[in-house]
């Protein structure tokens, strides 16, 4: 209930347990016979691993998947991920009932709410996309945070290792971002902010996933009755 709670005060977001999106992590172009170099070049031409996060209101880091290489599609890796069996399959973290908020990037699923897009869009509509940006703001506040506190996830530094290395790496950062958390250390004062906008792009562009249409279906009822929430309560 926590989760939901900080969503609600802090956005006025209801039963939102979390904010989700991947962010590039560069890494040198990979040398042994068991990767694939090309598969980890990005739309921005550099070598990186896409990583998927979700984070709380207040910044922790409630999830992260560091396996796929820089050209997997947002949308790939969260078709793919342990974290959406978990919603699909009922089995909520920490026993939640609620959904995610993701950008344009992402299918809209029962659990994993997105824009409304369209220049037609209703006020309430309006209404609940600034919401719905304030609220998933929180991920990429996130980002900013982890890669200003462990600058060797910053784009110019490049992690010197094998995809393996780089990915335990950045599960170990994402971990002590957390106990920084935990125990209230101060975040860095000079947060990265421009970093993310590179991992932008794929925003708007329709994914493709098994059962689309009724999942699709469904998501828009769960968004419509927050649509529908966020205008009385206004």
């Amino acid at each position: 209930m926590h989760l939901k709670r900080r969503f609600l005060e802090m956005f006025g977001m209801p039963h939102c347990v979390g904010a989700i999106d991947c962010t590039h992590i560069a890494i040198i172009a990979p040398s042994e016979p068991a990767y694939r170099e090309c598969v980890y070049v990005n739309r921005k031409g550099y070598h990186s691993i896409n990583v998927q996060m979700a984070c709380d209101a207040d910044l922790f880091i409630i999830n992260i998947c560091a396996r796929y290489p820089g050209s997997s599609h947002d949308s790939f890796i969260w078709r793919h991920s342990m974290l959406r069996d978990l919603f699909k399959d009922g089995h909520l973290p920490l026993g939640q009932h609620g959904w995610l908020l993701g950008d344009s990037g992402y299918p809209l699923e029962p659990w994993l709410l997105t824009p409304i897009l369209g220049e037609e869009a209703s006020p309430e509509e309006d209404l609940y996309n600034k919401i719905h940006v304030l609220a998933r703001g929180a991920i990429e506040k996130c980002f900013g945070v982890l890669k200003s506190r462990f600058r060797c996830l910053l784009r110019h530094r490049v992690l010197h290792y094998s995809p393996t290395t780089a990915a335990s790496i950045i599960n170990a950062c994402a971990v002590l971002h957390n106990i920084c958390k935990l125990y209230g250390l101060p975040d860095p004062p000079e947060a990265v902010e421009a970093e993310h906008q590179d991992d932008e792009d794929e925003e708007g562009v329709t994914p493709h996933y098994e059962n689309g249409a009724a999942l699709m279906a469904k998501g828009s009822a769960s968004r419509q009755y927050v649509v529908h929430f966020l205008s009385r309560a206004s």
